[in-house]
């Protein structure tokens, strides 16, 4: 009788020893999965940002000539009334 609950407290202590150790493997894997994740979001980003740059020095935006415009009322030269 004690051999049967010797060996059953010892297949359980080996059950739980196993689980623990696959929890922590597993956990270490998917910590370095989220890191590799989080490096491809900003590789990802960052090769967007040069994609843009090269695409406006390829296609350069058109310029604007001459001064800008100020927003003023235009002056009256002269009035209707006053002759």
């Amino acid at each position: 009788m004690e051999t049967i609950f010797i060996a059953c407290v010892s297949i359980a202590l080996f059950c739980s020893v196993f689980s623990i150790v696959l929890t922590l493997i597993l956990k270490n894997e998917l910590g370095r999965t989220n890191n590799e994740i989080l490096e491809c979001a900003t590789r990802t980003h960052l090769l967007k940002l040069e994609i843009s740059t090269l695409e406006t020095k390829l296609n350069p935006p058109k310029k604007r000539r001459g001064r800008p415009r100020k927003n003023v009322q235009p002056k009256v030269v002269h009035s209707l009334g006053e002759l």
